[in-house]
């Protein structure tokens, strides 16, 4: 399982735990991680005693691509760690013979975003040439994780993704208290804020390309069950902490 020291990856770790499964736990580190992020992922390991592997970046090289990523002035500066991420699960879990990966990821929170907001990760035609055009590396060390990638893993290998908090009755704010009452959590201040990267990034994307993250934030909360239309207008009216 994928571990950011987020609230959502972080829950599913403690959602795992009381189903008895046997857990290896996964962090892709790409050098940006929060303070506390770090240490809730050491807690939840600790508290929850599951086994722990670190995957760490070539910096050299994830640092030339993030910086391809910007100068491209592209909307989804992310990609760069969107592609690391499955890359490295998957090739843990084919080395070690694991057939199922959990991910945090979930409808009730994450599960809309307007498509141009962002681009596909396993593009890496895409990738490739923006790092052609603007870095000054080639990609030799970063995890792969193309489409062709993809079916390799699948179909081949036999590896599938379950999105547990799926099958759960998911509130953030609710897994917020039980993460901090049982596994000593931490918040980082804001949505997806467990990167240092993140946090610098998405208020300058909002600001360049005229965009409101509220918006996709409140429509999920909406769909969720969690807020009313009326009451998600009138968060235009104070800053939004995307938690």
């Amino acid at each position: 399982m994928g571990i950011s020291g987020g609230i959502d990856s972080c829950y599913a770790a403690y959602i795992l735990k009381k189903h008895g499964l046997r857990t290896l736990l996964v962090h892709m580190d790409n050098g940006w991680n929060a303070e506390e992020a770090v240490q809730n992922i050491k807690n939840i390991a600790n508290k929850l005693g599951f086994d722990y592997q670190s995957y760490v970046l070539d910096w050299e090289e994830f640092r030339d691509l993030q910086l391809s990523f910007l100068k491209a002035s592209v909307v989804e500066a992310e990609t760069p760690t969107d592609y690391a991420i499955p890359g490295a699960l998957h090739e843990l879990a084919a080395k070690y013979n694991i057939k199922y990966i959990v991910s945090g990821g979930n409808f009730a929170t994450e599960g809309i975003l307007p498509h141009m907001w962002h681009y596909n990760a396993r593009d890496t035609k895409y990738l490739h040439a923006l790092q052609s055009r603007f870095g000054t590396r080639k990609l030799k060390k970063i995890p792969s994780y193309s489409f062709i990638m993809e079916s390799y893993y699948k179909f081949i290998k036999g590896i599938r993704y379950v999105y547990i908090l799926n099958y759960v009755n998911y509130t953030k704010s609710e897994a917020m208290k039980v993460l901090e009452r049982e596994l000593s959590w931490k918040y980082y201040g804001g949505k997806h804020y467990e990167s240092v990267f993140t946090g610098f990034i998405i208020p300058i994307i909002c600001l360049k390309f005229n965009l409101d993250y509220r918006q996709a934030t409140l429509s999920t909360q909406i769909c969720a069950g969690e807020i009313t239309r009326e009451s998600a207008r009138r968060v235009e009216n104070f800053t939004l902490q995307y938690g």
